[in-house]
């Protein structure tokens, strides 16, 4: 069986299942990534000023439609998180579900 007249079609259809799996892969990293950009740190706080207003990036949009979050508007929300310490545990050596990263969320107006 000769497939010399459909290498094009094979080389078309392998970019396309590649582009498509890329672009999904890059999507989960991106929704699990947090609210992406436009973040302000400082030390362990970091808050996200745009989440609320109606200049939210796309991948931000997504997180909160995937999370089911309801932020407030702009000029009312100030959505803040801490992490309060940066090293996770291991579960089979940390039994106490008080003692896993927590992570606090606040809301300022």
């Amino acid at each position: 069986m000769d497939l010399k007249p459909y290498a094009n079609y094979l080389r078309a259809a392998s970019a396309m299942i590649a582009g498509v799996g890329i672009g999904l892969f890059a999507t989960v990293l991106s929704l699990n990534a947090g609210y992406g950009f436009n973040s302000l740190r400082a030390g362990a706080w970091t808050a996200w000023p745009h989440i609320g207003g109606a200049d939210i990036d796309p991948y931000a949009r997504a997180v909160i439609s995937r999370s089911g979050e309801a932020p407030l508007g702009g000029a009312k929300d100030f959505v803040v998180m801490l992490r309060l310490y940066d090293t996770p545990l291991d579960i089979e050596s940390a039994p106490d579900p008080n003692s896993f990263p927590k992570i606090v969320k606040l809301g300022c107006a």
